[in-house]
């Protein structure tokens, strides 16, 4: 009995270490702790509901604080949805969702973001400075050539430090979240490797054969023409064949034979 006890909290002991070590990992591959990069994390999932999984899941989006970027629908088949969560928030967010059905794709790709936000911000206070420049010799400017100078010059100015300006706003929207690909496969159209249903899938393979029998079908009566003119064919080569093998028979004296006759002959 002691034995068995042992056993039982030894396994137990395992799997609470596996999934410890599963969510470290993660945060080592997300690296929620280090600035300046992108972060994207794509998962497959069955979901064992499969109806309102895709709500369920961007319930729980809102409830860690995150956004629903779009949802895309293909029939009755597969939902993708896209999803951007707080570094923080996103393991807890993508253990739930693992939860929710069968994992059969996940991959995490990290990305350096091209400049700092620091960089950034060091070429905005320059471009200030630059625009305060224009904006005082446009007010000491005596000719109407040096006034639409400084105007083309400061509205230059203006654009590229209000490009750098939403470009610092998506950086420190982007590197401090994660986006989360989601695509929600129904069970009935999953392969089995992806925890499908034999059943389903031996019915889908004759749904999916009709209709490519049907298909078969539709493309051959687009070619309509083609087929009257290979008969038309067919039929002007049967009737000159006749016509030869009753001139032989002719010139020879001889009845005409069919020509399944002249072969057995």
């Amino acid at each position: 009995m002691i034995k068995k006890r042992y056993l039982l909290g030894l396994a137990v002991f395992i799997l609470t270490a596996c999934g410890g070590g599963r969510q470290e990992s993660l945060s080592l591959e997300l690296g929620f702790r280090e600035a300046n990069q992108l972060r994207a994390v794509h998962l497959g999932l069955v979901p064992e509901e499969w109806e309102d999984s895709a709500d369920s899941i961007e319930v729980w989006v809102r409830r860690y604080g995150g956004r629903v970027l779009s949802r895309e629908r293909q029939g009755n088949r597969r939902i993708t949805l896209e999803l951007r969560v707080p570094v923080e928030n996103a393991e807890s967010l993508l253990t739930k969702i693992r939860a929710s059905g069968y994992v059969f794709a996940e991959e995490v790709k990290r990305a350096d973001i091209g400049q700092s936000v620091s960089n950034i911000e060091s070429q905005i206070r320059l471009k200030e400075e630059a625009i305060a420049r224009y904006r005082e010799l446009l007010n000491k400017a005596r000719t109407p050539g040096e006034i639409l100078e400084i105007e083309k010059a400061l509205s230059t100015t203006i654009q590229e430090r209000d490009s750098l300006l939403n470009l610092l706003e998506k950086l420190r929207a982007e590197s401090g979240t994660v986006l989360i690909v989601v695509q929600l496969v129904n069970r009935r159209y999953a392969d089995i490797g992806a925890g499908g249903s034999f059943w389903s899938q031996f019915g889908s393979a004759f749904v999916n054969g009709w209709d490519l029998f049907q298909g078969f079908l539709i493309a051959m009566a687009h070619v309509w023409w083609l087929w009257i003119g290979l008969a038309l064919f067919v039929w002007i080569l049967i009737r000159l064949g006749r016509r030869s093998l009753s001139t032989r028979s002719a010139a020879s004296g001889q009845p005409p034979q069919s020509p399944s006759s002249e072969r057995s002959s």
